[in-house]
Formats: C-alpha cells, sequence, structure tokens
C-alpha cells in the first residue's frame, strides 16, 4: 500500500513540475498567462508583468524614447492617448537606483512644462535576484503648452552600466483602476 501511495504522490509531483513549466534556456521573449489579471512578459533582461487585455508593441512611433524596448497599451482605453506602459534601457556609469531616479526626476522637472510631484514611494525591486532599494514616483506634467496634461508613474533600476526606467503614462484625468493596474504592474518589474 505504501509503494501505491509513494508511486501516486511521484506521479502528481511530475504532472505538476512539468504543467508549471520549469526552466528553459531559450533566450527569446515571453509572455504567459500566469495570473487572472496580469501576463509575464519575460525577456533575458527584464520581466515584469502586464494587465492581461493590454496589448505588446515591439515596434514605436516618435512617442516614446529612442530607449524604449517594449511597450504595453491598454487597447481598451478610449482616451485620445491610451494608458500605457513603456521600459527604458539606456547606458549609465557610477549610479544606483536611487542617485539614477534623482536624475531622471531633475529632468522631468526641466522637461515637462507645468511639472508637479505628486507622490514618491520608497520599495524594492529586484536586481540579479536581490532586493534593492529604489523609489517609485507620480509626477504630472505636459510635452506642449497647449497638450494634454499627462501623470506619469515610473520605477527605476540599474544594473552595471544599464539602468531600466519602467514608466506609466496616462491622461491626468485617468480612471482609479487604470492608475492601480499600471501601479500593481509597475511594481513587479524584475532585472535579470
Amino acid at each position: 500500500m505504501k509503494k501505491f501511495l509513494i508511486t501516486i504522490l511521484l506521479f502528481f509531483v511530475a504532472v505538476f513540475v512539468s504543467a508549471c513549466g520549469g526552466s528553459s534556456n531559450d533566450n527569446s521573449d515571453t509572455t504567459v498567462n500566469d495570473n487572472v489579471n496580469f501576463k509575464l512578459y519575460a525577456s533575458q533582461d527584464f520581466a515584469i508583468r502586464y494587465p492581461i487585455d493590454w496589448e505588446v508593441k515591439t515596434a514605436f512611433d516618435g512617442k516614446f524614447p529612442d530607449s524604449t524596448v517594449i511597450v504595453f497599451v491598454n487597447i481598451t482605453d478610449k482616451a485620445s492617448l491610451k494608458a500605457n506602459i513603456n521600459i527604458d534601457r539606456r547606458s549609465v556609469s557610477n549610479v544606483d537606483n536611487i542617485s539614477f531616479a534623482k536624475q531622471m526626476l531633475n529632468r522631468h522637472e526641466t522637461d515637462l512644462i507645468e511639472y508637479k510631484k505628486i507622490a514618491e514611494q520608497n520599495l524594492k525591486v529586484k536586481v540579479s535576484g536581490e532586493a534593492k532599494d529604489t523609489v517609485m514616483t507620480v509626477f504630472e506634467g505636459k510635452n506642449k503648452t497647449d497638450g494634454d496634461r499627462f501623470q506619469f508613474i515610473q520605477i527605476y533600476a540599474v544594473k552595471g552600466s544599464y539602468a531600466y526606467i519602467a514608466t506609466g503614462t496616462m491622461l491626468a484625468a485617468a480612471d482609479e483602476a487604470t492608475i492601480q493596474a499600471i501601479t500593481s504592474s509597475l511594481k513587479t518589474l524584475e532585472i535579470n
């Protein structure tokens, strides 16, 4: 009887492990549905969960920085600017997460019209599996004097000579569900 129970137990463990996927040496980008509300996007550089009904874009128009790696777009958004999350990767030297965040905020304050910092939250981001201090910032501003007012939510991570910025962008009047979806998504950023 014990052998039978052990055999059954091993069978279920084997089925569970194979269903969960295990690890892969494939370096290609992947998207998997791992949650009711979010999908996991993983590349060899980073991973992030994004809202399940959003679209992944790898080709960009002039609306995103040249250093943009990928964009997730809320295709159900009816606004003139569809809420989105973009991941930006750029070369840096001699900075950590916090000092890089301060540099970027100073730049936004200079570049945006009617810049207004709304909130800042200290939190951790995984870099090479280790939890590192960073900040998530919320701010508003316009790109043009007569343009729409946008709300931005950003989280920053540095690994070696590269810095990553995950930015959620939406109209300043975005609904709470959109803000929450973006905030939750950004908090899942991990740098490999």
